[in-house]
C-alpha cells in the first residue's frame, strides 16, 4: 500500500469554484476511459486499487490531500 499525494487546482467557473485534480496516476491506470486517471478524482476512486481514506488524509475543509493505493 502506498500513499499518493493529491494535487489540485481550484478555478472559478460559471458554476462557481470547481476543483480540478492535476496529478496523474503514477501507474497509468485508466478506469472507465482512455485518459489516465487523476489522483483524487472520481476516476481514481473507480480504480480497483483505490484504498479507503483515513481521517488523517482529510483536512478541515473535507478536501482529500492524499489517497491510499493498494497496487503495490
Amino acid at each position: 500500500m502506498i500513499e499518493i499525494k493529491v494535487t489540485e487546482e481550484i478555478l472559478p467557473t460559471i458554476a462557481g469554484q470547481v476543483t480540478f485534480y492535476t496529478n496523474p496516476c503514477p501507474f497509468g491506470e485508466k478506469p472507465m476511459s482512455e485518459e489516465v486517471a487523476k489522483v483524487g478524482s472520481t476516476q481514481c476512486k473507480l480504480c480497483r486499487h483505490y484504498g479507503i481514506l483515513q481521517e488523517k488524509h482529510i483536512d478541515q475543509e473535507n478536501t482529500v490531500k492524499s489517497v491510499l493505493c493498494n497496487r503495490v
